[in-house]
């Protein structure tokens, strides 16, 4: 594998390109290009290596599928779906005796009789003791003072504001980067932003449903929704893949 670095490296020397240009064009860290360029890929992230093997390749001119297969032992495969085992012949038998035993259907029907009887003997009490207490509460009643014009105007200003819905029809996220970090971001379906984000670099939007993130260094930055600061989304260097934010909340899947 050492004569692809080589290569990598010479092409972008034949094209009079210094790393601080690649940098400038690709947003590729210099470090990472720097062990791409001397083979030492293996202490990449393999998460975001395929990516940035993509962006340098197709930067240079080079064939990009020559050079991912030349790299393929080290990128990640595809997932492989998770098996759902069959239901063995003796616990099929086990359910289908469940299902047709008599004696256990009737004493499903006797435990639901003894718990609807417990009920109506429950509302019952309950009936009563409201019949009990109930002319207690009216003489009670009689003897509070009524409220006067001033009473129920402070009760009314005491109400919590009803929140207008406007304020809610909108996801507003802020993402501010306390260190180095590649991250892409989906708004609504579309790519908005992939690239490193600088440390005390800022960036900010806005969704009508959703925004999607993925972030190479969960510890790396810090994220604001809709004016309220989340804790932190995982370890330093832990990448996390497949984040929604809706309307409903956060959503993180680590990988």
């Amino acid at each position: 594998m050492e004569y692809l670095g080589t290569l990598i490296k010479n092409t972008r020397q034949k094209k009079q390109l210094s790393l601080d240009d690649v940098y400038r064009y690709t947003k590729i860290p210099k470090e990472i290009l720097l062990n791409i360029e001397a083979d030492r890929i293996s202490i990449l992230n393999p998460t975001y290596l395929k990516g940035y093997l993509k962006i340098y390749a197709k930067f240079l001119g080079l064939d990009v599928a020559t050079v991912l297969k030349a790299y393929k032992d080290i990128l990640p495969g595809e997932e492989k779906p998770v098996l759902v085992p069959a239901r063995s012949k003796n616990a099929q038998e086990t359910i289908n005796l469940l299902q047709f035993n008599p004696t256990f259907i009737l004493n499903i029907i006797v435990v639901f009789i003894l718990l609807f009887s417990s009920f109506i003997f429950v509302k019952h009490m309950m009936k009563k003791r409201i019949k009990i207490t109930a002319p207690a509460v009216k003489a009670l009643s009689k003897k509070a003072a009524p409220l006067t014009k001033k009473d129920r105007v402070t009760k009314q200003a005491r109400k919590p504001p009803i929140q207008s819905p406007e304020k809610l029809e909108s996801i507003k996220l802020a993402i501010q980067a306390k260190e180095n970090t590649y991250l892409q971001v989906s708004v609504d379906g579309s790519v908005m932003f992939r690239e490193v984000l600088r440390k005390g670099q800022t960036e900010s939007w806005v969704a009508r449903d959703k925004i999607e993130l993925t972030i190479a260094n969960a510890a790396g930055v810090e994220l604001e929704l809709n004016g309220k600061i989340l804790p932190p989304l995982g370890r330093r260097n832990q990448p996390i893949k497949n984040i929604l934010i809706n309307r409903d909340g956060l959503h993180s899947q680590i990988k």
